[in-house]
């Protein structure tokens, strides 16, 4: 089965957890840098007139770009007001089906995957990684929330943290 032309594109850089592991901070910095939603409209309209219609935002935490909503409208007009059959994938942290209508406008505009950085289930290892923002005890909810929005999640998960164990 054929799933068409692909392209990615970052709507911003930059993240603002600490997390032990991560190269993201160093690469890309803590502080946010984005793109406008016109600019990211624009890059939408200029593959699609190429035939391509599905796009990763490669973001690391799409989530926390300050423009997410405005960015989700532009694209949700795209998709229910002009009809193009746009698809995206897009980088979150677990804490993003906690921020009033993310996930709702994520669906809306399109989003069908969803890939999430779980990183564990052991609380002790997420602690010992700077993962503080992790709770274990929301996980299921937050999988829940985007699967109501017909979005696959796709989970990266650590192993050989210190406090796990083979068990």
């Amino acid at each position: 089965r054929r799933t068409g032309a692909k392209t990615s594109f970052e709507a911003g850089r930059g993240c603002p957890f600490q997390c032990s592991f991560c190269t993201i901070i160093n690469v890309q910095g803590r502080k946010s840098r984005t793109r406008s939603p016109e600019d990211v409209e624009t890059i939408v309209r200029a593959n699609a007139a190429q035939g391509v219609r599905n796009f990763f935002i490669s973001d690391d935490n799409f989530a926390r770009n300050k423009e997410w909503g405005a960015i989700l409208d532009r694209l949700i007009h795209l998709r229910e007001v002009e009809g193009l059959p746009i698809r995206l994938i897009i980088q979150v942290d677990t804490l993003s089906h906690q921020i009033p209508g993310f996930i709702e406008k994520a669906g809306r505009a399109g989003v069908n995957r969803v890939f999430i950085g779980l990183e564990n289930i052991n609380p002790d290892s997420l602690i010992g990684a700077s993962k503080r923002q992790n709770c274990t005890g929301k996980y299921r909810a937050m999988l829940q929330a985007w699967h109501s929005v017909g979005a696959l999640t796709l989970a990266g998960y650590i192993l050989g943290f210190p406090s796990d164990t083979p068990e």
